[in-house]
């Protein structure tokens, strides 16, 4: 009965829209409910603002507002108009460039935010019209950044693999470690992508840019280039826990965006600190939403059960 009022009332709310995390938490809640029938409501219900204090207090979990607040730096900074324009200079004369443009940008700024959201947000209002303008669909234009965003779910450093690591007690590093490779044969795979429907459409390519043009956007984004150098080598060298990694990488930010391209100010400052909130609580939320799920599967033995109807 618990696992059919979990899994029952998860999949009904899904269906009808709502946000993963109310589904996970209303779901669980349910399901605590009805494996406490008979119980005091306080008893029942005192279980829950311990889990989820628990769930949200953890010290990896600093790693999570960093890395959200570091890609909004990062956008307000100019960063990716940066990223971008390097790439249009290196790659712009290719039939098809531009779409490889789009995933390598977006490989670059999902190893400086960690978040798919965040890589699309800060590149999509730049590449889509691009993409629109030399003649790619709309449709594909809109489908490539939406995948290249999906590559920040899986490049290091990824809050999804924070999540995940938290929650499941496995060790942070040598998840970036492992989704190396993987992110990096989803980008390469989008670029074949890219060349083939280079070639059957009608696109419009950029002049091929000189080698002193080069050099100057090579120099406009040389900060920006650093930045995931600083992250990962930092981690990778055993130099900062990726937790102090994201601290680090906001801290950077902040000197590139204020002394060095100085597009950071006090509004936009504020204007940083507000989204990096909003996001930061929607990504708590479901963490904790997960925890309970969790601790329902477990405490009623749902987890056994589904491995056993599997195997």
């Amino acid at each position: 009965m618990v696992g059919l009022s979990l899994l029952g009332i998860f999949i009904v709310l899904l269906a009808l829209g709502a946000p993963i995390a109310i589904c996970l938490g209303m779901s669980s809640v349910a399901a605590i409910l009805v494996q406490g029938a008979g119980k005091p409501l306080e008893a029942i219900m005192s279980v829950l603002p311990r889990l989820c204090s628990s769930a949200s207090s953890k010290f990896v979990l600093l790693a999570i507002p960093f890395f959200i607040l570091s890609g909004n730096v990062m956008e307000k900074a100019g960063i990716s108009g940066r990223l971008i324009n390097l790439a249009e200079r290196c790659l712009g004369h290719i039939k098809g460039g531009m779409a490889i443009v789009c995933v390598v940008v977006s490989c670059f700024f999902a190893a400086i935010s960690g978040s798919g959201p965040a890589t699309v947000a800060a590149l999509g209002l730049i590449m889509i019209p691009a993409l629109v303008k030399a003649g790619y669909p709309a449709a594909f234009s809109c489908a490539l950044m939406a995948a290249g965003g999906a590559i920040g779910v899986v490049i290091p450093p990824s809050i999804t693999f924070v999540v995940y690591g938290s929650i499941a007690d496995a060790s942070i590093t040598k998840l970036f470690i492992a989704g190396m490779l993987p992110g990096l044969c989803m980008g390469a795979a989008l670029i074949v992508a890219s060349l083939v429907l280079g070639r059957r459409l009608d696109l419009k390519v950029m002049p091929k840019a000189s080698g002193q043009e080069r050099w100057q956007a090579f120099k406009g984004a040389f900060w920006g280039l650093l930045m995931p150098v600083i992250i990962l080598g930092g981690i990778y060298g055993g130099i900062f826990t990726p937790t102090e990694a994201a601290a680090v990488s906001v801290f950077y930010g902040l000197i590139v965006g204020v002394f060095v391209y100085r597009e950071i100010d006090l509004k936009k400052t504020v204007d940083i600190l507000i989204d990096s909130c909003s996001t930061t609580a929607t990504v708590m939320f479901i963490t904790m939403g997960a925890t309970l799920f969790a601790y329902v599967l477990t405490r009623a033995r749902l987890d056994q059960v589904i491995e056993q109807f599997m195997l």
